[in-house]
């Protein structure tokens, strides 16, 4: 019986030990899986502002781009505009033109008529 108590004994502290460095090594295990959370929570901390900053860098050039544009649409705005003025004094030029060159073949046709009428002059 004694023999058995001590081969019991011996299995249980057998089973101790095993247990203990079972235990030292989840202790380390849990350690190292804390530390690794707590690095982690720093990375995704630091890609969490790493985020926010592209996405603030984002909006701001979503702004710019938006005044861009409508600054873009106004100056087109204003050159159609200033072409149309242009077509119309290109066109009023021309009107001008027209009835210039139509008094002008008025007038030698009225200078043709008066000089047919005039008599004959003895210059040399």
């Amino acid at each position: 019986r004694t023999e058995r108590m001590e081969q019991t004994y011996a299995q249980v502290e057998g089973r101790l030990k095993a247990l203990k460095g079972d235990i030292a090594k989840t202790e380390a295990s849990y350690e190292k899986a804390r530390n690794m959370t707590a690095e982690e929570e720093q990375r995704v901390s630091e890609q969490r502002r790493a985020l926010r900053a592209a996405m603030e860098e984002l909006a701001n050039l979503e702004l710019t781009m938006s005044q861009m544009n409508k600054q873009m649409y106004e100056e087109r705005q204003q050159a159609l505009s200033e072409m149309g003025q242009l077509s119309q004094a290109k066109q009023s030029v021309q009107q001008h033109m027209f009835m210039l060159s139509e008094g002008q073949k008025r007038m030698e046709r009225n200078n043709a008529i008066i000089q047919s009428k005039l008599p004959p002059s003895d210059t040399p």
